[in-house]
């Protein structure tokens, strides 16, 4: 490929700004290896136009490969011969380098794991380390911050690097509650969700079925009047009602225009039959009576008791509507309400009769013309009497109260007045108080406190379990013996002794493990013993404490502090008074007047096989040669001054014992041939080798053949007496003046 020119290596810096977006693999070249995901392609990359480094450098690589750049077949015209004729731009990344391979320059990722940084990481003092992996750096360590409270935030601020706290936008904190009420404006609730104290927590709880309830979106909505909460707790919306009673419409409520629309129904009510009573009507549309007034059907009567429900007999002899609050009237029998009054020179008009007349939220005022006036909310404003309050309300207080629900509020709920609370008392305070026991939910009254009875959980050790006993107000479990008291109910014993601890009555008030002493005079206490019998085997009663008794030998005031029973008077020591005192292996010596110890023997009987007595102490029996005084200190049984031996087996080695010595039996190394092995002699209890035909030799024990022949000089040499005497190929040859000698056979 030719090298690129000025205006081509342009339009590769150009190019090289959509190198992260495009990076096409040169097919020929293998796949970078990758750290942690899928490999980094290997990018060709153009030459690097000519400079004096690039051109030393390729001069500098042909003098080493020994041919010049002219006579190359790797001409840097064609491709590159190092990376130095590859350019490298500034832009290329810590995690990217170029490399030359195969004559062409490639864009290739460095080692994996290798630490790098880039410009957003260098600006973010939250990242501790970055590393490369597959061409790219990658955050691996960054500052951990601790786990913050509740609707608490703790997180790394970047242009420090230091952990920040915050408050969780929105969030509100667990509250604590005594009763539900404490719960009201203390959590966050969803529509359809109510606030309940559990466990001393405000928790969210699914309101109940049709509970009133309201989303923000609605409020655009004309048509939506508010909204109840299905069996699913969600909320869903109440509409307008659209219900003019007419059967010969259609009711729905627009959207647009934000009230009902009635369409005349031409299949539901037609002029034929003519329509029902309080219908709509005109010249076109026929009433059922024939009786049209004022664009209503009516109907004919003689009495209120032939009209239909909901309606009166006028003057006429027309069935009427009646009239609602505020309308005008004649009669009370034209009111829905049942009343029509009228001040002394007014008009009459429709008014309420009681507060079951008025609508929600309103009661029937009868000072001078009955009128429907708002019912005072819970203890807010004055109220005069019950009905200002509601129905399920009273007025409290004279001559004048505030409405409250009687005895709706248990104790240390809010409270304005003693009726609202269910034990009659209202506290200074404004928390309901108790007045008696039942008046708690759990505990009883504690009247003490004067003007601030609160429930507790007793006020006296009769409201206590048999196990403990009441203070301040609470029960405590009884104390156990030992510890401070100020009387005797305090005490499992009911003992609280004259220095303030509590004492023992009986062994039951110690435990399975201690019994009641009542040696100390009036400061009975709970101990392990007050006589032996009261110890476990192996031990004894020292001032009321079980303690082990000690084995033969040890220290001793009594007999009964030693296992054996027997304390030495003379040592202060234990003594033994049989083998069994001893443990195993040891017996009781009792040869000593006086004071019995334990041995391991008294004579070498007593010892196993292999041990002797000495000192009354067992050893091991010495072997061949070791100095000993008596025959039973040997392993041979024999001792003279040291230990000698009887047979072979008492010798070291393959030593032979020897009894030939008169006086004292020793261990040599033979005492006959026959304990030197062939081709050897025993000679002066020493094994010697013998000699060949032909060696020189004092007597016939020293040679092979058993012959030892001297020539005419006197000296002696080994002849052989018959050709078995000879090596192969040899035969006995026989001398007169000579020892007879081996020859060679001709």
């Amino acid at each position: 490929m030719g090298k690129p020119g000025w205006v081509g290596y342009g339009m590769w810096i150009v190019s090289l700004g959509l190198l992260a977006c495009e990076q096409p693999v040169a097919e020929e070249h293998p796949e970078a290896h990758s750290f942690g995901g899928a490999s980094a392609p290997r990018t060709a990359f153009p030459l690097k136009p000519s400079d004096p480094v690039a051109s030393e450098a390729r001069e500098e690589n042909s003098r080493n490969s020994g041919s010049s750049t002219e006579d190359s077949d790797a001409n840097p015209a064609d491709g590159c011969l190092t990376k130095l004729d590859c350019a490298t731009p500034s832009s290329l990344g810590s995690c990217l380098e170029v490399v030359c391979e195969l004559g062409e320059c490639l864009v290739v990722p460095t080692g994996d794991g290798e630490v790098c940084t880039t410009p957003d990481f260098e600006s973010n003092l939250c990242i501790l380390q970055a590393v490369c992996n597959s061409g790219k750096c990658v955050q691996v360590e960054e500052v951990d911050c601790p786990a913050a409270g509740d609707c608490m935030t703790n997180q790394c601020n970047p242009n420090t690097g230091e952990c920040v706290l915050a408050t969780e936008p929105g969030c509100i904190p667990a509250a604590s509650c005594v009763y539900d009420g404490d719960c009201i404006g203390a959590i966050e609730l969803a529509p359809c969700e109510m606030a309940e104290c559990i466990e001393g927590t405000c928790v969210a709880e699914s309101a109940e079925k049709d509970s009133l309830c309201f989303l923000e979106q609605w409020t655009d909505s004309s048509c939506i009047v508010g909204g109840h909460c299905t069996d699913e707790g969600t909320c869903a919306p109440t509409m307008m009602p659209c219900d003019d009673q007419d059967p010969c419409t259609t009711d729905s409520c627009s959207p647009e225009l934000g009230e009902c629309v009635f369409i005349e129904d031409e299949e539901a009510c037609g002029a034929e039959r003519g329509r029902p009573q309080g219908t709509l009507c005109d010249e076109t549309i026929l009433c059922e009576d024939g009786i049209c007034e004022d664009g209503i059907c009516i109907s004919s009567c003689e009495s209120g008791a032939t009209c239909p429900i909901g309606s009166y007999c006028d003057f006429e002899g027309a069935c009427q509507t009646l009239k609602g609050m505020g309308d005008s009237c004649e009669e009370d029998g034209e009111c829905v309400s049942g009343a029509c009054e009228g001040s002394l020179f007014g008009d009459k008009e429709c008014v309420c009769l009681d507060h079951t007349s008025c609508p929600e939220g309103y009661f029937c005022a009868t000072a001078g013309v009955n009128s429907c006036e708002p019912i005072e909310g819970i203890c807010e404003g004055t109220c005069f009497s019950d009905k200002e309050c509601g129905s399920d309300a009273i007025c409290a207080g004279f001559p004048s109260g505030q409405c409250v629900v009687p005895g709706s509020n248990g104790v240390g709920q809010l409270c304005c007045r003693d009726a609202q609370c269910a034990s009659g008392v209202c506290g200074a305070d404004g928390l309901c108080q108790c007045n008696e026991d039942w008046d708690c939910q759990e505990g009883v009254c504690d009247t003490s406190l004067f003007g601030e009875n609160i429930c507790v959980e007793c006020t006296s050790d009769s409201h206590c379990s048999m196990d403990s006993f009441c203070a301040e107000d609470s029960c405590t479990e009884r104390y156990p013996v030992g510890t401070s008291c100020s009387n005797d109910s305090e005490c499992i014993s009911n003992v609280c002794g004259s220095a303030g601890f509590c004492q023992c009555a009986s062994d039951t008030d110690c435990g399975p493990e201690l019994i009641c002493s009542l040696s100390l005079f009036g400061a009975n206490a709970c101990v392990e013993c007050t006589q032996n019998s009261d110890c476990s085997a192996g031990h004894y009663c020292d001032v009321e404490i079980c303690r082990p008794r000690v084995s033969v030998g040890e220290a001793c005031w009594e007999d009964m502090e030693c296992l054996s029973g027997a304390c030495s008077s003379s040592s202060g020591t234990c003594e033994c008074k049989v083998n069994e005192d001893c443990g195993e292996s040891l017996l009781c010596d009792t040869s000593l007047f006086g004071e019995n110890t334990c041995v391991e023997c008294q004579d070498s009987d007593d010892c196993g096989p292999g041990l002797y007595c000495q000192g009354q102490i067992c050893l091991e029996e010495k072997e061949y040669g070791a100095l000993c005084s008596k025959d039973d200190q040997c392993s041979s049984g024999i001792c003279e001054t040291t230990c000698t031996c009887i047979e072979d087996s008492d010798c070291p080695n393959t030593l032979t014992c020897s009894t030939s010595i008169f006086g004292q039996n020793s261990c040599v190394i033979c005492t006959e041939d026959a304990h030197c092995g062939e081709g050897f002699s025993c000679h002066e209890q020493s094994c010697t080798a013998l000699h060949p035909v032909g060696h020189s030799c004092t007597s016939d024990e020293d040679c092979l053949s058993g012959r030892c022949d001297g020539d005419l000089f006197g000296e002696g040499n080994c002849a052989c007496d018959m050709d078995s005497d000879c090596p192969m190929n040899q035969l006995c040859e026989q001398n007169w003046f000579s020892p007879n000698e081996c020859v060679l056979l001709d």
